[in-house]
């Protein structure tokens, strides 16, 4: 009995009839309206289940469990009523509910919904766990391969991460763990590529048409390995994007300008700039100065993030 379920309703008596009917068999909270529930959610939740009566002063239930769904996707959310079936037909043609009970509602009745309730909710967790680990293993194999394979463009990765990390956290700090997958997995494509051409290729250094050709379409290949992997789609578009310039050049040549590109690829850009200037061995100064003079290349305010986190020491700020 881990899980806990939450009944909402204005209705005093109401509240005291579920806690009779079923206090002792689940973990219950109960709250008056869905002002009050919500901060019992964002306190004391998850909540495995909640149950929410439809009509309620101030929010009602529709309104209230389209918040819950925002805010505790993996909840299942089910509502009362003793309103008409149009009312029940909103609320699943909106996706907020996995259950339309009418009231009165028996014991028996109730229980099974909560039981039904509660197993949808093991399963989504049990589910999202898995995908976690697979996404968690395949994230480590393809970092392990490129290793093994290409130690310099693994390298990259590294130096990157830490700055991605740093520039992150003030520019998008609730997306930080995207960005930094990005940028641990942003030379995936250049696993074609050798040693020796990547060498030259980070230190902006000329090499042959077509090898040069290669290196630039790395992060298409590296979107195209991403993109089938369960839960790296998002991470395939980043990866894809980092080097897309803030003014809609580079690559891809699309349409995709300004805040339209991902702020985790308006970050990642600003990082592997920065890196490619210190791998050619520009001090991080140097580096941040000379990004300043590329008109339209990167955001601003990521740019600007970067040249203050390298005031007063070329290491600071910018370093593991």
């Amino acid at each position: 009995m881990s899980e806990k379920v939450l009944f909402v309703d204005d209705e005093p008596q109401v509240l005291d009839g579920y806690r009779r009917q079923l206090g002792r068999k689940y973990r219950m909270d109960c709250a008056s309206g869905g002002e009050e529930a919500l901060e019992h959610i964002s306190a004391e939740g998850p909540f495995a289940v909640v149950i929410s009566d439809m009509n309620m002063p101030g929010m009602n239930g529709i309104q209230f469990l389209s918040k819950v769904r925002a805010i505790a996707p993996d909840t299942v959310r089910m509502m009362f009523t003793g309103t008409g079936q149009s009312t029940a037909v909103e609320a699943i043609n909106k996706g907020e509910i996995l259950r339309y009970l009418t009231k009165p509602c028996t014991t028996e009745v109730l229980d099974a919904a909560l039981e039904a309730g509660l197993a949808q909710y093991r399963q989504t967790i049990a589910e999202r766990n898995l995908l976690s680990s697979t996404l968690i293993g395949t994230v480590k194999l393809l970092s392990e391969v490129l290793a093994a394979a290409r130690p310099v463009a693994f390298g990259r990765t590294e130096r990157v991460r830490v700055l991605v990390r740093r520039l992150a956290k003030k520019a998008a700090p609730t997306l930080m763990w995207r960005a930094e997958l990005a940028a641990l997995l942003s030379q995936i494509g250049c696993i074609g590529l050798s040693e020796e051409v990547l060498t030259k290729a980070y230190a902006g250094k000329q090499i042959v048409a077509r090898d040069a050709e290669l290196f630039r379409e790395h992060p298409q290949v590296g979107r195209n390995l991403l993109k089938t992997v369960p839960r790296l789609e998002a991470i395939a578009d980043i990866v894809l994007q980092q080097e897309k310039h803030f003014d809609g050049g580079g690559f891809p040549a699309d349409n995709v300008a300004g805040e339209e590109i991902p702020i985790e690829a308006r970050i990642l850009k600003v990082a592997l700039d920065l890196d490619s200037l210190t791998f050619a061995g520009a001090k991080l100064p140097d580096a941040i100065a000379e990004m300043n003079t590329r008109a339209g290349r990167y955001d601003q305010a990521v740019l600007e993030i970067a040249t203050q986190l390298t005031k007063g020491d070329d290491t600071q700020g910018l370093s593991a």
